[in-house]
């Protein structure tokens, strides 16, 4: 079986390619998926492990192991299977909105797990509380293209520490906006709220955003990028 999915063509950037010469098209492929049938289940992997870990990276930001993350997406996926209505549009839909909730429930653990560090007295006097494990340790992850500037990478870490000051919706529809520039109307789908919702998210986002770091020299490129997306 593995010999067989090595054999699916690879993808155009931003294709999801489902069928290939397995299926006889799309609908045929949800099917497959909701019949648990391995081919179907190592295709869906395979052509869009990398779209997800984006997704993932993108709203974690640096120094987050993404793999455990990227996987248990994957399973959640697999053991929940599409809707009956799913379709070729409404996959990537689908996949999103399971590595969204994946997210959240990171962020939220690690956000509990700094608070129980502050009241167990375990977090070093004076330490940014935005800290994350992989940063503790000197674990980096690119959010961008690769070999980006240093300076860059000094600006991302600092605009993530912004971000973990947020609430964790507004920092999910942030940076799927800005950061996977994904249209605003997937990003509701995808967080389970009406566009109205999103688009109040994104403008009180984007208001915080910008009032914590306006004194920032670092990060005046990007707010000046920011100011002109909608």
């Amino acid at each position: 079986m593995s010999s067989q999915a090595e054999t699916i063509p690879p993808s155009a950037p931003g294709e999801v390619v489902y069928a290939s010469a397995f299926f006889r098209d799309d609908s045929s492929f949800v099917n497959a998926l909701q019949q648990r049938r391995r081919t179907a289940q190592a295709i869906l992997v395979q052509e869009n492990a990398e779209q997800v870990s984006g997704w993932l990276q993108r709203v974690l930001g640096p120094g987050v192991d993404l793999r455990p993350i990227a996987e248990e997406t994957f399973r959640q996926a697999l053991k929940r299977g599409p809707t009956n209505n799913a379709s070729s549009v409404t996959l990537n839909d689908w996949l999103l909105g399971i590595a969204v909730g994946i997210a959240v429930k990171h962020l939220r653990r690690q956000r509990w797990s700094g608070l129980l560090n502050l009241l167990r007295g375990n977090v070093r006097k004076g330490a940014a509380p935005a800290e994350s494990a992989g940063q503790r340790t000197g674990e980096t992850t690119d959010v961008s293209a690769v070999g980006q500037s240093v300076a860059a990478q000094v600006a991302m870490q600092r605009i993530y520490t912004v971000l973990e000051t947020m609430p964790i919706i507004q920092r999910v529809v942030f940076t799927l906006r800005f950061f996977a520039q994904l249209e605003l109307v997937d990003i509701a789908n995808a967080c389970d709220i009406s566009v109205s919702r999103a688009r109040t998210h994104l403008a009180r986002s984007r208001y915080a955003f910008a009032t914590r770091v306006q004194d920032d020299p670092a990060l005046e490129t990007v707010l000046q990028g920011w100011a002109r997306a909608s």
